[in-house]
């Protein structure tokens, strides 16, 4: 062997041993031989299309390490021969001699069948496609994917195999194979395939073409796997950035999506469309109050209400919190989705029955309709949430359209957050006091503390008008201390002029549950060297009302300390009357709603039945909103023992009391 040649194959015509020894200048002789094998018959897809040539293997070995070894070949025709390689120092020896036939079918059965146990244990299944023949050679978990065993498989024509994937991916599946084939290339196709049993599956098929020597595809070789549950992890994970994860609802990156199709389709027929921006009323009371569990049980029965009053094509999606979003294409105009609006309003004031809870909420609706109120799926939705604030501010459960003066709104609802946060410390707050007055003696048993902002530009703000700005920018709780202190503040005053009346406060959510409310309540009143017994708190119903260790020891721990307890909002469906009596509940106020309603026989029944319930459990009983003296006479009537209410006055200014203008 020449010094500068890596091998050297000495070949003999006769076929017969030929043995050949390279010694270098030490005289280094051959060593035995190990053994590896390298087939070219078998099944070629585990391996490149074109296998590599010798020299190539034994380079391999050689930077492998390897000392020595044998490599199996067929070199031509049906002869096959056995070529030995031996390292001598620096040199090499090669040894080419012919295979036996029993030598040739022994490697060959045994190739096959490593092969075999190779392809079994990867959990695929690999073909052999013969193009000119039109026969398939299947080997490898056949079974485990397809149902059908190796000899099932292979009995099917091409045309047969197609039929089993799913018509859905058929088309495509089989253009692909044929753009691989034209382009002599190699493809990963998936599609679903119909097992033996009927059932699909997800199959990845990868394989190549082997091209002829005139570069024209003649079989086709490749491997299966079932991605069966690949796939449905994938669509687990996709469904789940694209969907509320409380609702199943889309979330707010779907519907953005399904608004540019519909854009896309809007500008193509020249249609219009709208989008609506619904926000719950009441909603947050009953969640921080009954507890998230019943939050988010009434969020998912609003949902499947708001799905099923609408159209199929129509998307309902949750923006979050209590927010919904809904999509109506081919909507033509704003009437025609405020048609769709009234009718959300109207399936959404039904009462819900949560958890042995009969909730009644509303809500309250911006719409924004294509093309006139935006130009793409960030800007309507903007503008829908601008028109929703101002149904909010019109007196919520209704809808309201965006129009180009909704923009100066928005501002101004903005400026508005900014000016409240400087409100409570620039002294622009106030509070007013609304007399209770007994129904039997006409004496003011009671003063309810009522807030007030007289802004500078705006004058004089009821609650309503900027409170739920408080909820959102989280100064409710600051308020909430200024209003306590600026009570007891006026209480003192007038308790020192000998006025035996009692406070009134309304306690929120947020103040009830704050840590420590109790203790810090009790130790303003302290300050002020007032009695416990002068404060009464009204709290909301959807408060007292809750079952639960948390509210209770709150109410109990408020009760040891002196205060007297007040259902506020009482009658307005929250339900669970028997916490009344394991409560130290004092008092119900009976809800304004009712007394409205007193012209109606049913409204009179309930109330005068709410009156005599009370009275059972040793309650007594304040009615809200009294403006008529028929309404003072049903309420005497039936036993109310207190009214408020514009029949009786105006809301007074502390110390002097003058009326509010």
């Amino acid at each position: 062997m020449h010094p500068s040649e890596l091998i050297e194959i000495v070949n003999g015509q006769d076929r017969k041993v030929l043995s050949v020894v390279v010694a270098d200048m030490h005289g280094t002789i051959l060593q035995r031989y190990g053994q590896v094998a390298y087939l070219k018959q078998g099944i070629p897809s585990l391996f490149s299309t074109e296998p590599p040539s010798i020299g190539e293997l034994w380079k391999r070995a050689i930077a492998d390490g390897n000392e020595q070894m044998s490599l199996f070949w067929a070199m031509s025709g049906d002869m096959r021969h056995e070529l030995h390689l031996c390292r001598i120092a620096d040199s090499w020896a090669v040894i080419e001699t012919p295979a036996t036939s029993a030598d040739t079918e022994r490697l060959l059965k045994e190739s096959e069948q490593r092969l075999q146990l190779v392809v079994q244990q990867t959990g695929q299944m690999v073909y052999d496609y013969d193009l000119q023949s039109g026969t398939i050679t299947w080997a490898g978990a056949t079974s485990e994917i397809t149902g059908y065993c190796a000899e099932e498989l292979a009995a099917m024509n091409i045309k047969e195999w197609a039929e089993h994937i799913h018509p859905e991916d058929r088309e495509e599946a089989l253009s692909l194979l044929d753009q691989a084939r034209k382009s002599r290339g190699r493809y990963s196709v998936d599609y679903r395939f119909r097992r033996k049993n009927n059932t699909y599956i997800h199959i990845r098929d990868n394989g190549a073409f082997l091209l002829d020597e005139e570069q024209i595809p003649f079989r086709m070789i490749g491997s299966m796997a079932d991605i069966t549950e690949q796939k449905i992890a994938e669509d687990i994970i996709r469904h789940q950035a694209h969907h509320d994860g409380l609702t199943g609802l889309p979330n707010r990156t779907l519907v953005l999506d399904r608004i540019d199709l519909a854009l896309a389709h809007a500008r193509r027929v020249d249609e219009g469309f709208a989008v609506l921006f619904l926000d719950l009323d009441r909603f947050k009371p009953i969640n921080d109050t009954l507890g998230h569990g019943v939050g988010d049980g009434l969020l998912i029965a609003v949902a499947q209400r708001l799905v099923g009053a609408l159209r199929p094509d129509d998307t309902v999606s949750r923006n979050g919190g209590d927010e919904f979003i809904v999509l109506l294409p081919g909507v033509p105009d704003a009437p025609a989705a405020g048609i769709v609006a009234e009718k959300i309003i109207h399936e959404l004031g039904k009462p819900f029955f949560i958890d042995g809870f009969e909730l009644h909420i509303s809500a309250s609706i911006g719409i924004a309709v294509f093309p006139t109120d935006g130009k793409n799926a960030e800007e309507i939705i903007r503008n829908a949430d601008v028109a929703l604030y101002r149904s909010k501010e019109a007196g919520r459960d209704r809808y309201a359209f965006y129009s180009d003066t909704s923009g100066s709104f928005g501002r101004e609802r903005i400026t508005l957050q900014q000016e409240l946060k400087a409100a409570v410390s620039d002294g622009q707050l106030r509070l007013v006091f609304l007399p209770a007055i007994s129904l039997t003696s006409s004496a003011v048993n009671s003063y309810e503390a009522l807030l007030r902002w007289q802004h500078p530009r705006l004058g004089l703000l009821l609650p309503e008008a900027f409170l739920p700005i408080a909820e959102e920018t989280g100064l409710m709780l600051s308020i909430g201390d200024w209003v306590i202190d600026e009570g007891l503040a006026n209480l003192k005053r007038w308790s020192l002029r000998g006025d035996p009346s009692l406070l009134r406060l309304n306690i929120s959510a947020q103040q009830f549950f704050q840590p420590q409310f109790v203790r810090r309540l009790a130790d303003r009143v302290i300050a002020f060297d007032l009695p416990t017994q002068k404060v009464r708190l009204e709290i909301h119903e959807g408060i007292a009302l809750q079952r639960g260790g948390h509210t209770e020891q709150i109410l109990r721990e408020l009760d040891a300390m002196g205060f007297s307890l007040s259902i506020d909002n009482f009658g307005t469906g929250y339900g669970a009357l028997r916490s009344l009596q394991d409560y130290p509940i004092r008092e119900v106020k009976i809800d304004r709603s009712l007394i409205r309603d007193m012209g109606e026989r049913r409204s009179q029944w309930l109330i005068q039945g709410m009156v005599q319930m009370a009275r059972a459990l040793g309650l007594s009983t304040v009615a809200g909103g009294v403006e008529h003296e028929s309404q003072k006479a049903l309420l005497r009537q039936y036993g109310c023992d207190e009214a408020q209410g514009w029949l009786f006055g105006t809301a007074l200014q502390p110390l002097g009391r003058h009326p509010v203008q």
